[in-house]
C-alpha cells in the first residue's frame, strides 16, 4: 500500500484488491469466494463496492432497497463515490431488504446488467469516482455475501480496509 503512494498509483486497486477483496473473503459466500478470489488476485476481475448515497459518510443511511422476486432480488437506488465503477466488472451493492428495512444486504451484481448506469468525475487523488443507478437490476439469491445480521458488520470490516491502505499510501506519499 505505501508503494502506491510513493508512485502515485492509480488503477483498481483499493476498490478491488482491498475493499472488494475484503468484502468477498470476509463474507458468508463460498460460491463466490471461490470464483471471484482468484480473478482479483490474478487481475481478471474489477469489482468495487456500491455502498455509499450522500456526499458525506453517513452509516447506514441507506435508501437503495433490493425487493425479493421469486428467487432473485431487484434492487433499485442511487450510489455516490463508487470508485471505478465505470471500469468494473461487478459491483457489491448495499441495499435495504424493501419487504424488512431494518435489513441490510450486501449482493453481488453485474455492472453490465441491464438497469445499470453510471456517470464519472476525477476525485482528487484521480481515481474515478462514479454515481451508479441501478433500476431493477436483477442478481440471483445466490448472490448474497453475507446473511443480513451480519452486514453492518462486514460493512466495517471493508471500510477499515480501505481507510487502512489509504492511510499507508498517505504515510509514503509524505515520505
Amino acid at each position: 500500500s505505501e508503494m502506491m503512494g510513493r508512485t502515485l498509483a492509480t488503477g483498481p486497486y483499493l476498490s478491488t484488491a482491498v475493499m472488494a477483496a475484503t468484502a468477498i473473503a470476509r463474507g458468508d459466500n463460498e460460491g463466490l469466494q471461490r470464483e471471484r478470489l482468484p480473478a482479483i488476485a490474478a487481475g481478471k476481475a474489477i469489482i468495487v463496492v456500491a455502498a455509499e448515497e450522500r456526499q458525506r459518510h453517513i452509516p447506514l443511511a441507506i435508501e437503495t432497497l433490493a425487493r425479493r422476486n421469486g428467487d432473485s432480488w431487484l434492487i433499485n437506488g442511487r450510489k455516490t463515490a463508487v470508485i471505478d465503477a465505470n471500469i468494473a466488472d461487478k459491483l457489491i451493492v448495499l441495499a435495504r431488504d424493501a419487504d424488512a428495512p431494518e435489513r441490510l444486504l450486501l449482493l453481488f451484481a453485474s455492472a453490465a446488467s441491464a438497469g445499470v448506469s453510471w456517470t464519472a468525475s476525477m476525485g482528487l487523488d484521480s481515481h474515478p469516482l462514479c454515481t451508479v443507478e441501478l433500476r431493477d437490476v436483477r442478481v440471483a439469491d445466490a448472490c448474497l455475501l453475507c446473511p443480513p445480521d451480519q452486514t453492518a458488520a462486514l460493512l466495517d470490516r471493508i471500510y477499515d480496509a480501505g481507510r487502512l491502505h489509504l492511510a499507508a499510501e498517505m504515510l509514503d506519499l509524505a515520505s
